[in-house]
C-alpha cells in the first residue's frame, strides 16, 4: 500500500503546481494540435511531479508523458553517490531533452515531443517496468537483459550515461523484445571519468535487479550466464569494471547481500572470469570523453 504522507504531500504538489499545469496543457494544446488535460500518474518523486497527457475529450488516449519540476524545490541536496549530481530543475529539464533527443534517433529512450524551462514532454510508450515485469517472474530477466544491455551499450557509445539506471527507469515492450531508458535527470559530477560512469550504470542495474523479490533468484542461480551476457551484449563492461572501480557503486551493490557482492568479485577481479575473456578496458568503442550536464565534454 502506497504511504499514506507520500499521498497527502502529493496531492498538495498538484495543488500548488495548477497554474503551471493550465500553462503546460495550454502550450501542448498549440503544439500538438489537441486539446490536452495533464492527469497525474503517479510517479516522481522529491522535486518532479510526472503527468500523462489526454485527449481532454475522451480522458482516455494518452499522448505523452510529461515531467514537470517543481518550482518550490529548487534546493538541491547533497547527493551521497560521488559519480553523479543532482541538477536544478531548469537543467535538469534541458539534460533529459537534449540527452532524449539523441538517443531517441537510435532507439535507447522514447522520442521527446516539447519542452521549455519548466517542463518535458516525451512519447507516451504503454509498455511495462522492467520492475514489474520481475516481480512477477523473476525467470524473465533473462529475455530481456540482453536487450537492456546492449541499449547500455548503445548509449555508452556515444558518451552519455544514464546514471539512475534501475528497473523502474527502462520500459519492456509487450513482446519483450525492445526496452527504452527513461529519466534522466543526474548528471556526471565534475571530474569523473567516462569508466567510472559506465561501470556505475552496470552495477546501479545489477543493484535494482538483485533487490528481493525482483530478478535476485534467477541471477544468483546462474552467475556464470549473467557474466557471459554482459560479455556478449556489453562487452566494454566488463573491461571498465576491472579496471576503474566507482567506490559509492560497489558498496551500493553490496549491500544487497553476500551474494551480490560475489558478483562485484567477479565483474572487477582482475584475473579472468571464468570462460570469459579478457576485454581491453575502454572496450572496443575506444571512449575517451564524457557528455557533462552542459553539453560539453571532458577528457577521461
Amino acid at each position: 500500500m502506497k504511504n499514506p504522507w507520500k499521498r497527502l504531500h502529493g496531492w498538495i504538489d498538484d495543488y500548488r503546481l495548477l497554474a503551471l499545469r493550465r500553462e503546460v496543457e495550454a502550450e501542448l494544446t498549440r503544439s500538438l494540435g489537441r486539446e490536452l488535460l495533464l492527469r497525474p500518474a503517479g510517479g516522481g518523486r522529491g522535486h518532479n511531479r510526472v503527468f500523462l497527457a489526454v485527449d481532454r475529450a475522451t480522458a482516455a488516449e494518452i499522448l505523452a508523458t510529461v515531467r514537470i519540476p517543481l518550482p518550490w524545490r529548487q534546493h538541491v541536496p547533497a547527493e551521497s553517490l560521488s559519480c553523479r549530481t543532482v541538477l536544478p530543475g531548469e537543467e535538469r529539464v534541458l539534460r533529459e531533452a537534449r540527452v532524449c533527443t539523441e538517443l531517441a534517433a537510435v532507439n535507447v529512450a522514447p522520442r521527446p515531443l516539447r519542452s521549455s524551462h519548466t517542463f518535458y514532454a516525451g512519447e507516451h510508450l504503454p509498455w511495462s517496468r522492467l520492475k514489474d515485469v520481475v516481480r512477477r517472474d523473476a525467470h524473465a530477466v533473462w529475455g530481456i537483459l540482453p536487450a537492456v544491455l546492449r541499449v547500455l551499450r548503445s548509449m555508452h557509445r556515444r558518451g552519455i550515461a544514464h546514471l539512475d539506471l534501475n528497473c523502474g527507469n527502462v520500459l519492456v515492450s509487450p513482446d519483450r523484445r525492445q526496452v527504452r531508458l527513461i529519466d534522466f535527470e543526474y548528471a556526471p559530477a565534475p571530474g569523473v571519468g567516462a569508466g567510472q560512469l559506465q561501470a556505475f550504470d552496470l552495477l546501479r542495474l545489477l543493484h535494482s535487479l538483485l533487490r528481493p523479490r525482483r530478478a535476485s533468484v534467477a541471477l544468483l542461480a546462474d552467475v556464470p550466464r549473467l557474466l557471459g551476457m554482459i560479455a556478449t551484449d556489453a562487452p566494454h563492461l566488463i573491461g571498465i569494471c576491472r579496471s576503474q572501480l566507482p567506490p559509492d557503486g560497489f558498496e551500493q551493490l553490496q549491500r544487497s547481500g553476500r551474494l551480490g557482492a560475489e558478483i562485484v568479485n567477479l565483474l572487477c577481479s582482475r584475473r579472468p572470469a571464468p570462460a570469459i575473456p579478457e576485454i581491453p578496458d575502454h572496450g572496443e568503442f575506444g571512449i575517451s570523453s564524457v557528455r557533462m550536464a552542459s553539453g560539453t565534454k571532458v577528457s577521461v
